[in-house]
């Protein structure tokens, strides 16, 4: 999936843009968010070193690749490793299925042996210890963090393993993973870019990256992404390209969540548009300046132990106080859409608060923290309107999206009703033009549904939804 990073330049120049580098106060915080379970790490290739008989070290993709190589009469380059050295073989390979298959079987090998031998990498098995990260996810296609949680973690079980695959069904966490108790055991482990053990997709090349991310983007694994959006993320070792880091954290922050980035990635930091870019689209992300993606893991390692080993959680920044949300109020109109549309989910909303109609929108309005589905449920119990906003995204995703289930709670609301409850706008072209098929409840269609384009609401829709939440007003 990789290109070979360029050499680091140093050297400071008049107005460059610099990155900002992990100083004390960042460790603290870290930790102390880490002890509240607050923190995903994002693992790489780059932590997928082990130790040689001549006392060396080599890396894992490396070995893999090499013996794919070998079988095959291929030759690569020396110096190649991570997602680099399998790049390069699957593009002397000529790509397809057959050499995803070589891969599966060689990793599977690799593998075997390095658990026979103990010679699991050290930075999997530290951070495997690390107790108080219940999810960990894994941009790598072996299954050595498997092994590592199962020999660091004996008393929570067996670890929980998802894999996502582009179109597969049941990519998503359950719900209540992790769970929100503090005292919990648990090891869940979630292989974003597939698993070459699991017999199906995996990324071993840039089409294959490409793929993944669009694959999640479009299958909208909501309670993974709304994790990723709202945690504090740790990337170690990623070795991600500058164009697909960006394409990734876009991903991962698809609301921009407050929360900052901490990379222990010395191939990312190598280039240096990243982290110009970073600077100004996150300017509080930090990067670890001081080593290799291992050895921030030693460290990382000591501070947690040293935190642990002093039993209270260390102080972090005291919380703004925040009032009890008031239940949903009448006349409160409900925004039922897919995550991919929030962009015009948000245009809407912005529309109506101009004209004074209050919206329940449950990227906002339920606080970090409550029960999610419970909260949605109440918002469509106790709202006036209830609003799905209907596009090309619902349409190819109707087989296991949430907003089927608000949907569904809504229809069956409506049906004790004798008045107007739903009221379904299109925000593009491709969704109206299939308003007769299958694909849509029969409740949703009405002869003169809105086209909101992108979210953009028109007067007359404004003025039809005044009056009717006038109507209600008076009814009452």
């Amino acid at each position: 999936m990789l290109r070979q990073a360029p050499v680091m330049d140093t050297t400071e120049k008049p107005g460059a843009l610099v990155h900002r580098q992990m100083k004390e106060l960042d460790w603290n915080g870290l930790i102390s968010q880490i002890r509240r379970r607050k923190v995903i790490p994002i693992l790489g290739p780059g932590l997928l070193r082990v130790e040689q008989e001549d006392g060396g070290e080599t890396d894992v993709y490396a070995l893999i690749a090499a013996e794919v190589a070998s079988a095959r009469g291929l030759e690569l380059k020396a110096d190649a490793r991570g997602f680099q050295a399998i790049d390069a073989l699957a593009r002397a390979s000529g790509g397809g299925l057959a050499v995803h298959a070589d891969i599966q079987a060689a990793a599977e090998e690799v593998v075997k042996r390095l658990v026979r031998d103990k010679a699991l990498p050290e930075a999997l098995l530290l951070l495997a210890a690390i107790k108080d990260f219940p999810l960990i996810v894994s941009t790598t296609f072996d299954s050595l963090m498997l092994h590592a949680l199962r020999q660091q973690r004996p008393e929570a079980g067996e670890p929980v393993v998802k894999v996502y695959s582009p179109k597969a069904v049941g990519c998503d966490l359950e719900p209540g993973q992790p769970s929100p108790d503090a005292e919990a055991q648990e090891a869940i482990l979630y292989q974003l870019f597939g698993s070459a053990e699991k017999g199906g997709h995996f990324v071993i090349g840039e089409n294959d990256a490409i793929n993944f991310v669009y694959g999640l983007h479009r299958d909208d694994p909501q309670r993974l992404l709304g994790l990723l959006d709202t945690r504090r993320l740790l990337l170690i070792g990623c070795e991600f390209p500058d164009w697909f880091a960006r394409f990734f954290l876009r991903l991962a922050r698809n609301g921009n969540g407050s929360e900052r980035e901490i990379f222990a990635d010395p191939f990312l930091l190598a280039q240096g548009h990243f982290p110009a870019f970073l600077s100004i689209y996150r300017s509080q992300s930090c990067f670890w300046c001081e080593g290799s993606p291992a050895a921030f893991v030693k460290e990382l390692h000591r501070r947690w132990s040293e935190s642990e080993a002093a039993g209270a959680l260390p102080p972090e920044r005291p919380a703004r106080v925040s009032l009890p949300r008031p239940e949903p109020q009448r006349g409160e109109v409900f925004l039922s859409y897919s995550r991919t549309d929030l962009m015009a989910v948000k245009r809407l909303k912005s529309c109506l608060d101009q004209e004074g109609i209050a919206t329940w929108f449950d990227f906002q309005a339920i606080p970090h923290g409550d029960p999610w589905r419970e909260e949605i449920e109440r918002g469509i119990d106790h709202c006036s309107l209830f609003v799905p906003l209907l596009s090309a995204s619902t349409l190819q995703r109707m087989g296991e999206a949430v907003f089927v289930r608000e949907w569904n709670r809504a229809i069956d609301r409506a049906g004790g009703m004798r008045r107007k409850f739903i009221v379904p706008v299109f925000i593009d072209e491709n969704a109206a033009a299939h308003l007769d098929s299958k694909l849509f409840p029969k409740e949703f269609k009405e002869p003169d549904i809105a086209l909101l384009k992108d979210g953009q609401a028109t007067p007359k829709f404004i003025e039809d939804l005044k009056s009717t939440l006038s109507s209600l007003s008076s009814a009452s």
